[in-house]
């Protein structure tokens, strides 16, 4: 009767402490994924404060980008634009845009120049990549969770909450003082 008392204690010991250690193994990975399910669902109100300037404005009726009133009032226009070539790829380039005009001052023509700037557009989007995920997991760092906290404060996002979670294991603490029945 002792022996089956001792082998059930033993049994529920060991199972409670596996139960611990697979809580605080995926605890951490648990408050990652509310982190970056928070970043995502909040993805459209920060990309609409941070690319204002890509959105339309009203110019006598008729909807035009603001590079298209620039070129229109005769101005230089300079910019990045994305197109697609022959084979449906996206490549990225750099245009000037330059209104030629008669004598009387009217807008004959248009003159445009194009770089392009695929390449460069490639590695920076590899390099802020980088700088705001982990390198082994690939995962949001903390600097991203930093500008996205920021982004939504200075907007104004009413209830936002933030809960942090730090977690402090050392080769010093006693772990069987927390598992001891």
């Amino acid at each position: 009767m002792k022996a089956s008392e001792d082998s059930k204690k033993s049994m529920y010991k060991t199972i409670w402490r596996w139960h611990f250690y697979a809580g605080i193994l995926i605890a951490p990975f648990l408050v990652v994924l509310a982190i970056t399910g928070s970043i995502y669902l909040f993805k459209p109100q920060i990309e609409q404060s941070l690319y204002d300037e890509y959105y339309t404005v009203e110019a006598q009726g008729e909807k035009v980008t603001a590079a298209q009133q620039t070129i229109r009032e005769g101005n230089v226009w300079r910019g990045e634009v994305a197109n697609r070539n022959k084979n449906g790829q996206i490549y990225w380039g750099y245009k000037t845009v330059v209104s030629l005009k008669n004598i009387e001052g009217d807008i004959v023509e248009y003159i445009a120049v194009h770089t392009d700037i695929t390449e460069r557009k490639r590695m920076e989007k590899q390099l802020e990549f980088e700088a705001f995920h982990d390198g082994l997991t690939r995962l949001p760092n903390r600097e991203m969770l930093y500008q996205n906290l920021n982004n939504l404060i200075e907007k104004g996002t009413s209830g936002l909450v933030l809960l942090f979670f730090r977690l402090m294991l050392s080769n010093e603490m006693n772990m069987s003082s927390f598992i001891s029945l």
